[in-house]
């Protein structure tokens, strides 16, 4: 439905416009929907819809017919019930004029008119309903009998001036120019209008009003706008087509097909989908229909109650392409056709549907029938040719086989879409060309199903098979690859096996190897699969299965060989059967005469045992032994094997002896060379099995060995090096030994094999007194002999007596430097204030031990003035004169510092009368610690030098450091330090108990070991709490602490509670640690007199078992009140 919008500027609107125009607007909006869908067809009329004919914005089930708008009229017709003097006529466009339009009426000379007599444009809706119209009037007028305005299909008259009025009257009175006014009226879905006048009384006169020369009573409207609802949609069917003609569609096909409609049809669509699948095909199509254009905007007036008040409103009236007609059948009727192209598609069953619109947008939506596509042949199929299970090979359907018979099977090749499979067409032709048989069969045609055949072929001899699959679509698939079939049923002739003489040894008869072959002569004729080999067994008849196979050569005679595997020892016969290539068996059997001998003589060896060496000469001797009862040890003259005979060798001499009887044979050989001889001795008996005896080594050595020790040299003088050769037997073992010169007895030494002919040991001179001493090596070789060697030497050259001077090495010094602190120590400084008089005496300690001077300066509101005092005993004393007053001093100390402490500085304020007191650090004031020790948690650095006895550095060594704590504690390794060019070296001790720190070197081949020590001590760590800060006299003072570093004997450590009086500490209690370290006491004030600032700590007290220098806490300062009464 077109979209009308309506805009009112004026506030004071009357209630019957406003209720007007709102009704218009919902009329207007309204959006009914006709469209019926099919649940099968769901997806093709989704597809319909998403892409429909058009862009139509209007509401399916209404269209619009416009009059006169655009310079046409054929929506309605005149109809003409006077004799004379009316007319009803259209004259479009109006162009203003109230004269032109869509005018029924009578003109004003004519008359008079009776009841009944009626000037109308009728306006027939093809049977839809009318829900609106919208008119631009230019005149309607009525009375005296006349009515004006609208009609139903017939006389009835509902809308326009009634009959009743005398006089006459026109709705509205309007000017002859300038715009039109809009009416919108609600027909009530009538299916036919009229537009024009009637009368209804006796007489209805038609005199001239004295305004208007031309016309009376009429009815005129410049243009008029039709809303039509159209409820009914079009009627569509399938009407035939080739597509429906066969089960199964190849190429090009059509589908015919007809709609109808009131209104006609405006657009169709037909879409091709798969079954259950996405659109694939889609043809559209908009057929001419007889559209109209709305002007895009229009402006009218609206009339008042009494038909002269005029107030002007905007009605918009927007074009709706493709919904606007100028008459109410305004779309042809449909017959059409779609040729589908089958060969585009892809193999399967699809679905058609076929849409059409009608002109108020109703659709109608009809399924074609499944259209199954098939322009696939089916694939190439793979026959399997089952074997034959009376072929000789049953695992190879070519095979040749001796019953006509072929059982052919294969698979239909899956096929989710396309026709099915119907019959299978197979070919069998004579192999390399000549006469060919084709016959077909049905079969089961579903995808992937599983079918058979059993086929003969015409004759004996080789055929070739092929195999095709045909489906319902009539489409022949490729012929499948040839396979071969070969039938014989010949039974051969007799097979001829080759003669043997003479003894079979064990040799021969672990694998003997006898010819058969068939004797054809020219005229005989062999079967046509051939001789396929034999059917062989030993001492019994064979069967009809083949044993060994032939070459397959008619020119051989067929050949095969035949082996035999582990035969026994006597007297066999060998027999054969000829088989051919279909498995026939020959009904003749021939056969030969085997004798066999597989034992070998027994030998017997009387020699040294083997492996050991001898020092004389050797005599061995072999002797061979056979049974009697075979082959035997005598040579006999027909046999053509050298048999019966012993043979014995070495690398360097040999000899044979023949058998003197058929039981034995002996043979013997002397020996007497120095040397390794590898002894070799054999049999052979008359069959020719060999006996060999194992391998046996006799060795000879009568020399004893050589060599020489060498000279020490001065990178390594411990070491004796010697160098012994045994060329024989070789060297089993050698040692070193020593005495001083002088001595009769020989120490050994502990000596070992460094190589192929060399021996070392160790001479520890470190352990020896110094002097000469003597050297020997006594070397021993395989065969036992044995050399003393007793002299330096080379392989050529002068060899004196092996004698040397110990020590050998140099013996080196060892230094270890104090370990070195990183900066001196801090001090603790007590300094106290008092006044005399005009004097400010200013006293105080300085711990550790110091020497030196004191600066002192004392500072009032008027003056300062300053002293310097000399330390005594690290004490100091000076007097400053200040003069009389009332004035407060502040006091400063400042100890400018030596080489093992440092300096340090206190300020202090001096009140009058009582003075004042600085402390700096005190908390280590008067701890016993001598030797100094290092403060706990801090590093120290140990150094010191290795050079030889003549001073010299020795560079490059290896010193490994521990630190062994005090109290007999386990060691702790430090690492090792390697010393520099000058022989220094340098180690970073890290935090750690009091001990002593040990360096050692461990000796090498020019020095002998060294080792030093050097003691370190460190200061232990405490700590103090006090349970609270202050209290009174009469309260009790808890005391905690630990001591830290570890090492706590069990026995715990003994902790010393002390407070600060004057410039010294006083004990007030001693306690002992647990094992852990942990400390408490509990301590109440009794003769506090006045406020007091208490200064206490504890001190870890030198004990043994702990490896700590004593150490006190830091200050705790606790301020004491008296109690009040």
């Amino acid at each position: 439905m077109s979209q009308f919008t309506v805009r009112f500027p004026s506030a004071h609107t009357p209630r019957w416009r406003l209720f007007l125009s709102r009704r218009l607007a919902a009329t207007v909006s309204r959006t009914p929907v006709m469209w019926r869908w099919r649940t099968a067809l769901a997806l093709l009329a989704s597809a319909f819809l998403a892409a429909g004919p058009g862009a139509a914005t209007v509401d399916a089930g209404t269209f619009n017919v416009i009059t006169c708008a655009t310079g046409r009229q054929e929506a309605g017709v005149p109809v003409m019930g006077v004799r004379s003097g009316a007319t009803a006529f259209s004259a479009c466009p109006a162009n203003g004029d109230r004269f032109r339009g869509i005018v029924a009426g009578v003109s004003a000379e004519s008359g008079p008119f009776t009841d009944g007599d009626h000037v109308y444009y009728h306006f027939d809706a093809a049977g839809n309903r009318i829900r609106w119209l919208y008119a631009q009037l230019t005149m309607v007028c009525g009375g005296n009998g006349w009515y004006a305005g609208l009609f139903d299909g017939g006389h009835g008259w509902f809308w326009g001036l009634g009959a009743a009025a005398t006089g006459w009257d026109c709705l509205p009175p309007m000017p002859n120019s300038g715009p039109r006014p809009y009416m919108a009226l609600n027909v009530r879905g009538r299916t036919a209008l009229r537009w024009g006048v009637l009368c209804r009384a006796v007489s209805c006169a038609a005199s001239r009003p004295t305004w208007n020369g031309q016309w009376r009573y009429r009815a005129g409207a410049e243009r008029m706008l039709f809303s039509v609802e159209d409820t009914a949609a079009p009627t569509l069917a399938v009407t035939g087509g080739s597509a429906l003609a066969v089960p199964w569609l190849t190429g090009p096909r059509s589908i015919t097909y007809r709609a109808g409609d009131a209104t006609g049809i405006a657009s169709e669509v037909v879409v091709v989908a798969r079954s259950g699948g996405s659109v694939v095909r889609r043809q559209e199509r908009t057929l001419a229909c007889d559209r109209a254009r709305v002007p895009a905007s229009e402006e009218g007036a609206a009339f008042g109650d009494s038909g002269h008040e005029q107030e002007w409103f905007w009605i918009r009236v927007a074009d709706q392409a493709g919904r606007t007609y100028h008459t109410f059948r305004p779309c042809p009727q449909l017959s059409g056709e779609y040729v589908l192209d089958t060969t585009t598609l892809a193999d399967g069953e699809y679905r058609v549907a076929i849409a059409a619109t009608d002109a108020a947008g109703n659709g109608a939506l009809q399924s074609g029938p499944a259209l199954r596509i098939d322009n696939t042949p089916p694939p190439a199929i793979e026959p399997v040719v089952e074997p034959s299970q009376l072929a000789l090979n049953r695992s190879d359907a070519s095979a040749w086989r001796r019953e006509n018979r072929f059982v052919v099977r294969w698979r239909n090749p899956d096929r989710l879409n396309g026709a099915p499979y119907s019959t299978v067409e197979w070919e069998i032709c004579a192999l390399g060309g000549g006469r060919c048989r084709e016959e077909r069969a049905r079969i089961d045609g579903a995808s992937g199903a599983s079918n058979g055949l059993v086929l003969a072929v015409p004759a004996v001899g080789e055929w070739q098979l092929r195999v095709r699959l045909r489906d319902e679509a009539d489409h022949a698939g490729p012929w499948s690859r040839a396979r071969v079939l070969r039938y014989d049923s010949t039974i051969p002739e007799r097979a001829q096996v080759d003669r043997r003489n003479g003894w079979l040894n064990d040799a021969e008869a672990r694998s003997y190897r006898s010819t058969v072959r068939m004797e054809l002569e020219r005229s005989t004729a062999a079967p046509a699969s051939g001789i396929a080999g034999y059917s062989v067994a030993l001492d019994r008849d064979p069967d009809d299965t083949v044993d060994v196979w032939s070459d397959g050569r008619r020119a051989s005679g067929y050949e095969a060989h035949v082996t035999l595997a582990e035969l026994s020892e006597g007297v066999h016969e060998l027999r054969a059967r000829a088989i051919s290539g279909s498995g026939a068996a020959s009904s003749e059997i021939d056969a030969t005469t085997l004798a066999v001998d597989r034992t070998p003589p027994a030998l017997q060896l009387e020699a040294p045992p083997a492996g050991v060496w001898q020092r004389d000469g050797v005599r061995v001797t072999v002797t061979a032994r056979d049974q009697a009862h075979l082959s035997g040890m005598l040579p006999a003259r027909s046999e053509t094997k050298d048999g019966g005979f012993v043979r014995i060798s070495t690398r360097t001499a040999a000899r044979r002896c023949d058998g003197r009887s058929p039981a034995e044979a002996s043979c013997t050989l002397e020996i007497a060379a120095d040397g390794r001889h590898v002894l070799a001795f054999e049999a052979f008996d008359v069959a020719g099995n060999r006996a060999v005896g194992p391998a046996t080594v006799v060795l000879i050595d009568r020399t004893p060995p050589s060599g020489w020790i060498e000279r020490p040299v001065p990178s390594d003088p411990t070491r004796l090096l010697a160098a012994v050769n045994d060329a024989v037997s070789g060297v089993a073992a050698a040692r070193f030994e020593f005495r001083a010169l002088g001595e009769s007895d020989w120490r050994p030494l502990a000596t070992e094999k460094v190589a192929a002919g060399r021996f070392q040991a160790r001479l520890r001179d470190e352990t020896l007194a110094p002097g000469r001493y003597e050297l020997r090596l006594l070397a021993k070789d395989v065969a036992g002999n044995i050399a003393s060697i007793e002299t330096f030497g080379a392989p050529s050259g002068a060899r004196p007596r092996a004698i040397v001077a110990v020590p050998l090495r140099d013996r080196p010094r060892l230094g270890l430097a104090a370990p070195l602190t990183p900066r001196p120590s801090p001090p603790s400084v007590v300094a106290f204030a008092w006044f005399e008089g005009e004097h400010l005496v200013v006293s105080g300690r300085i711990d550790p031990q110091a020497a030196g001077k004191v600066q002192i300066a004392a500072t009032t509101r008027r003056r300062t003035v300053r002293a310097i005092a000399r330390l005594r005993d690290s004490r100091f004393t000076a007097r400053l004169r200040l003069g009389r007053g009332r004035e407060n001093a502040r006091v400063t100390v400042v100890f400018p510092g030596s080489a093992a402490v440092r300096s340090a500085r206190v300020s202090f304020v001096a009140t009058r009368p009582s003075g004042g007191s600085g402390l700096l650090r005190v908390g280590s004031l008067d701890l016993d610690r001598s030797p100094p020790a290092l403060a706990f948690g801090v590093a120290s650095v140990v150094s010191g030098r290795l050079v030889a006895s003549d001073g010299r550095a020795i560079p490059g060594a290896r010193i490994a450091l521990e630190r062994r704590p005090f109290g007999g504690w386990p060691a702790e390794p430090l690492g090792t330090a390697v010393t520099g060019e000058g022989g220094a070296f340098t180690v970073l001790v890290p935090p750690g108990p009091s001990g002593r720190i040990v360096a050692t070197f461990a000796g090498d081949g020019r020095a002998l070991p060294a080792t030093t020590a050097t003691e370190l001590r460190v200061a232990a760590r405490v700590r103090l709490a006090a349970s609270r800060r202050t209290l009174r006299n009469g309260d009790t003072l808890g005391l905690r602490g630990r001591v830290g570093g570890g090492y706590v004997p069990p026995e715990g450590v003994i902790v010393a509670l002390q407070a600060l009086a004057g410039d010294r500490w006083r004990t007030f209690e001693t306690v002992r640690t647990d094992s852990s370290g942990r400390f408490q006491a509990d301590y109440t004030f009794r003769s506090v007199t006045a406020r007091t600032r208490f200064r206490l700590r504890a001190v870890a007290l030198r004990q043994a078992g702990w490896p700590y220098e004593p150490g006190a806490s830091p200050v705790v300062s606790v301020a004491v009140r008296v109690r009040r009464p």
